[in-house]
């Protein structure tokens, strides 16, 4: 009885298989079929549909916006203050010009990238406009790091 059982149960898998293959459930594809794991989840998605560069321009503004916020939370005093203006310049040049990349994107592209990563670049920007209004309501501290924020262009 147990072979039975197992006998109809591979039939039954080898059925589905086959189905699936040949796109029998309402059009559903194969990993294979589709070029990847994409095709089991429905379709390409937003973020396969962007080019590596943008994908890149996307990553590393949102690295860098982290990066730089996080800084931000150290600033306590004039000394941190003069010390972040140093060393945010690097990060305001990455950002910047992955900023240009992300600004520059329109229609599909610029629909598929607010798919892929809008929500993380509002918890980015948030994160950085709530950390910028406290250091400038210091006016010691936002006298010096202000002028230097302000130059961040935030992507939305």
């Amino acid at each position: 009885m147990t072979r039975s059982v197992f006998a109809r149960g591979s039939r039954l898998v080898c059925v589905l298989i086959a189905a699936l293959a040949a796109g029998g459930a309402s059009g559903v594809m194969t990993g294979c079929q589709s070029g990847g794991l994409g095709g089991l989840m429905g379709g390409s998605s937003a973020m396969e549909a962007l080019s590596p560069a943008i994908k890149d321009a996307a990553n590393s503004y949102l690295g860098n916006l982290t990066s730089l916020t996080d800084a931000m939370k150290n600033i306590r005093g004039f000394q941190d203050a003069l010390g972040f203006a140093q060393k945010a310049e690097p990060m305001l040049s990455k950002l910047s010009s992955s900023y240009q990349t992300l600004a520059g994107t329109s229609g599909t592209d610029r629909s598929n990238l607010l798919s892929a990563f809008g929500p993380k670049l509002d918890t980015a920007n948030s994160g950085f406009t709530s950390q910028l209004g406290q250091l400038k309501a210091n006016s010691t501290v936002g006298s010096i790091a202000g002028p230097v924020l302000d130059r961040v262009q935030l992507f939305k």
